[in-house]
């Protein structure tokens, strides 16, 4: 029986994975929906990015759908139409109804045309594979690196040359065009130069994130000696002689008088 076929395809940017998912079904509606489905697992939990049907369907120099069903579910021909697409792995699911629905999924690299892992699940009629479902087939396919996402950080700052820690680490000197660092944790970003008050931040890094910290620096208050005011010894001497002074007059003026055989006091 021909079967029905939907395909994603993940094109890739700079040095991310570009993985193609192909759903096969034979005697199954396209109620599960679990190409589409699965396309959106991967872009959330992984650095690839998904392309839909239409966009593999323009990419491909010819009729994607009909070279596909011609390949007959052969590794090395479905890796040969993801070259054509620029995938490095398709992912493909083949779903077929005897009693149970049942679901096998293969990992097929495009280099070398050969299957890297699989995994398979069986369904009673009606169910609903979740998301999570989905998720941990995808962690039997892929190495737990593929799910690690990332975002960048630009620092820069009002003051050439100083320096940047990350979480307390030093990291190099201002400016830092881009900091790639996994997504989804807190950074307390720190930026600090010799007479000027330090600059401190925290931020959580979202996954492709391209954030940029413009840490403005203000200088201290100093006097010469390069210490600032309320150090210097002669200010405490000062207040010290200020605290005498005023002590003084106050006792002369509040200390008992006679008159006239009276003590007055003022």
């Amino acid at each position: 029986m021909m079967g029905i076929f939907t395909v994603i395809a993940m094109m890739t940017i700079s040095a991310r994975p570009v993985v193609a998912v192909v759903e096969y079904r034979s005697g199954v509606g396209a109620g599960l929906q679990l190409a589409t489905r699965m396309a959106k697992v991967l872009k959330k939990r992984s650095r690839a990015r998904v392309l839909g049907p239409r966009d593999v369907s323009m990419n491909y120099p010819g009729n994607f759908y009909e070279d596909l069903v011609a390949c007959d579910e052969e590794p090395e021909c479905i890796a040969g139409l993801g070259r054509k697409v620029g995938a490095t792995d398709f992912v493909y699911l083949s779903i077929s109804k005897l009693d149970n629905i049942s679901i096998n999924v293969m990992r097929i690299s495009t280099r070398s045309g050969r299957v890297v892992a699989a995994t398979d699940m069986e369904l009673p009629e009606g169910a609903r594979v979740s998301a999570l479902q989905l998720y941990r087939m995808l962690q039997k396919l892929f190495p737990p690196a593929f799910f690690q996402q990332y975002g960048s950080i630009r620092i820069y700052s009002n003051v050439r040359g100083a320096l940047v820690f990350i979480n307390g680490r030093k990291i190099g000197v201002v400016p830092v065009d881009k900091q790639v660092l996994p997504a989804g944790r807190r950074y307390v970003i720190e930026v600090r130069s010799k007479g000027y008050s330090p600059f401190s931040m925290s931020l959580r890094l979202a996954p492709d994130a391209d954030l940029k910290v413009d840490a403005n620096l203000s200088k201290h208050v100093v006097v010469h000696g390069g210490k600032p005011w309320y150090k210097k010894w002669w200010v405490w001497a000062g207040t010290v002689v200020l605290v005498g002074v005023a002590a003084g007059a106050t006792y002369y003026y509040m200390r008992p008088r006679e008159a006239n055989g009276w003590v007055r006091y003022q």
